[in-house]
């Protein structure tokens, strides 16, 4: 997707290239387009004014790019792909790919300037720099950058929703979609808030916000670097944050582009950001330059256990202790005989008899039937399992779990063999995984990486349009050019006999997100075919 960043360093490139340099010739898509719309006899269209003139001047705005020869301005707009090519060369780094034909060609002094996938116009180059003088400061990727003006023309937009004044052109020209969710995320902003229901702090936060991470999409985009690990929320399953689902629907003017919010993180509440110092735009852009994405959320040690657990788990997966609890050494001091006592590292270490074998806030010591304490010669492993025992004999719920587990785990099967056995799943289990149980997938691995590959969807103008495909994972200058159709494991649709669309629900809502095979006619004609995309799950 071409949004502002990726414009002005196309403008860059040719401005530095091009400029002076004189107009032979022009072909192309638009130019054969504009032969039958104007039915000539001689064949004149609106571009062959560009012949004989010279480039004077290349600007951008937003997702615009102005090429100014006198009298007249080339205007491009590079749509959802468009790419530009000089002597089919490649000058930026944005690997986008090219069609037969160019949408516009030209011929200047020699050099050869292609534009792909693109819409081209003549406009009056007065029109033009009207435009771009009135615009300039509000250019999210213009160095006269004017954050206070970007405010004040947010503000007026009191009844529309953020997510539409954040992606309006006049407004803050070059915002696009992968922006506005992102800026969005970062200021914990909902995209359907209206603007009178939000303070000048918040859009001040917004636009702040805004701009920093145009930056990084930016400098990705000039290095050549992806802009994938900076991506919080836009085609993300869970949040980074909070470890809960992200929400994937349709909202606002522009329906056929889709929101990605977090319910629990995006709610308008400033606190979070009163209590931490916000990130800055430099901070942004060294994060670029190391190639080193900076944790929101760090692993977490329990403080019973001393357990290392993953950033999303909420308790502890040994001991189940909340993330954010402390230890109640009171009551823990009171075990039983026989049991195990949690005492601070601090008032142990007084006593000489006793050797702390990890170092940690909180130690386990086996408490002696002389109420003495002894230390534990043991391992981290060792200690976590000494102290389960000892909640399982403490706690009834703790003890019906285990006991469950040890019924699970310990079949006959498992006892013969030392090998880890997968257990069969019955059709009962099968009936679960629309549940959220363990669900097979039914992604395969690539050959040359052994990851698991990317489904993706056809959009050449082809036979195969709209098919969807397996392709390798990682970034295209790595790929091992694996492929593999994904359709023919599609259902068919009862009805028709034909292979099922694959499409996720937009609704807000508990299946929000999830995919789905449903007939691939129009509304009016579908035979209401309808299964859960079990195993497609991202």
């Amino acid at each position: 997707m071409v949004e502002g960043p990726g414009c002005t360093l196309k403008g860059e490139k040719i401005r530095g290239r091009l400029v002076g340099k004189t107009v032979r010739s022009v072909s192309g898509n638009v130019v054969s387009r504009d032969v039958k719309k104007q039915k000539r006899d001689d064949h004149m269209t609106k571009y062959d004014q560009l012949i004989g003139r010279k480039l004077e001047e290349v600007l951008t705005l937003g997702k615009e790019l102005f090429m100014f020869f006198g009298d007249f301005c080339l205007r491009i707009h590079f749509l959802m792909a468009g790419s530009f090519r000089v002597n089919n060369l490649q000058l930026d780094k944005d690997y986008s790919k090219m069609t037969t034909i160019a949408s516009l060609e030209l011929d200047m002094d020699g050099d050869t300037l292609a534009f792909y996938k693109t819409a081209a116009d003549i406009r009056l180059s007065k029109d033009c720099h009207e435009k771009f003088e009135e615009l300039k400061d509000l250019d999210i990727c213009s160095i006269n950058f004017n954050p206070k003006r970007a405010v004040v023309m947010m503000m007026k937009e009191t009844d529309r929703m953020v997510c539409d004044v954040l992606m309006d052109q006049l407004i803050l020209p070059g915002v696009g979609n992968i922006i506005k969710n992102e800026a969005l995320y970062d200021s914990g902003i909902r995209p359907n808030t209206k603007i009178q229901n939000l303070t000048e702090e918040h859009i001040s936060l917004l636009v702040k916000m805004t701009r920093d991470f145009t930056m990084v999409f930016y400098k990705c985009r000039r290095d050549g670097k992806p802009l994938r690990p900076y991506e919080k929320v836009y085609h993300v399953g869970k949040c980074k944050q909070c470890g809960g689902k992200i929400t994937t629907t349709r909202m606002g003017e522009d329906s056929p582009r889709v929101t990605y919010f977090c319910d629990h993180c995006q709610n308008n509440d400033l606190k979070r950001f009163q209590k931490q110092k916000l990130t800055t735009k430099n901070s942004l852009l060294g994060w670029v330059s190391t190639g080193n994405v900076q944790k929101e959320v760090k692993d977490w040690a329990c403080s019973v256990c001393t357990l290392i657990n993953s950033a999303i788990q909420t308790n502890c997966s040994v001991c189940l202790t909340p993330k954010n609890s402390r230890p109640n050494l009171m009551a823990q001091n009171q075990c039983p005989q026989g049991g195990h006592a949690l005492v601070p590292d601090k008032a142990l270490t007084s006593q000489t008899q006793n050797s702390v074998v990890k170092k940690s806030k909180y130690t386990f010591r086996k408490r002696s039937l002389s109420g003495q304490n002894t230390s534990m010669n043991t391992s981290l492993t060792s200690s976590t399992d000494n102290f389960v025992q000892y909640s399982e004999n403490t706690c009834p719920k703790r003890q019906k779990l285990s006991s469950m587990s040890q019924t699970q785990n310990n079949s006959p099967s498992d006892q013969s063999s030392g090998a880890k056995q997968v257990p069969r799943k019955s059709p009962s289990q099968a009936s679960k995984w629309s549940q959220g149980g363990e669900v097979p997938s039914k992604f395969p691995s690539c050959p040359g990486h052994k990851r698991r590959c990317f489904m993706k969807q056809c959009w050449k103008e082809n036979e195969n349009r709209g098919r969807w495909f397996f392709t390798c994972s990682l970034p295209r200058a790595k790929q091992c050019k694996f492929f593999q159709w994904a359709d023919t494991q599609f259902p068919v649709c009862e009805g028709h006999g034909k292979p099922c669309a694959f499409r996720t629900v937009m609704k807000e809502g508990p299946n929000n997100g999830k995919k789905f095979f449903a007939c691939p006619l129009s509304k009016q004609k579908q035979c209401g075919f309808f299964q859960w995309a079990v195993g497609y799950e991202d």
